[in-house]
């Protein structure tokens, strides 16, 4: 797992007393403004989260905030761009592509990413 945060940035990844958030190998966390993981969220191998396009393109880096719920699950390649923000209780599958607002307890898809189902629930 590589984990890199710019001076100033702000990166919070959330646990819990009955289980804790967990991160998977081959996952790069790029924080430059503000990247929250909540408690009991579990994070596949190969997952690609960053608050930023890295780049400045016409002399502007974009960089918005990401917010991912409590008891969110990513799949395996899931690739979370800036100012994204994934409700609690969802599920990401495999090799997604999210850049947007998804709603709580949702099973989320594709490239780009849309809401597949409602009202889900999972459990570990």
């Amino acid at each position: 797992v590589k984990i890199m945060v710019r001076a100033n940035a702000e990166l919070t990844i959330g646990g819990s007393q009955k289980s804790l958030s967990g991160i998977t190998s081959d996952t790069i966390i790029i924080c430059s403004k503000k990247i929250i993981i909540g408690r009991d969220s579990i994070i596949s191998w190969n997952v690609y989260i960053s608050d930023s396009s890295q780049h400045k393109i016409d002399g502007i880096e974009r960089i918005n905030d990401i917010e991912i719920g409590n008891n969110v699950w990513l799949s395996e390649g899931v690739t979370i761009s800036y100012g994204t923000k994934v409700g609690n209780g969802s599920i990401v599958g495999s090799k997604s592509f999210l850049n947007g607002i998804f709603e709580e307890n949702t099973l989320i898809a594709g490239i780009p990413a849309k809401i597949k189902k409602y009202n889900i629930k999972w459990e570990r």
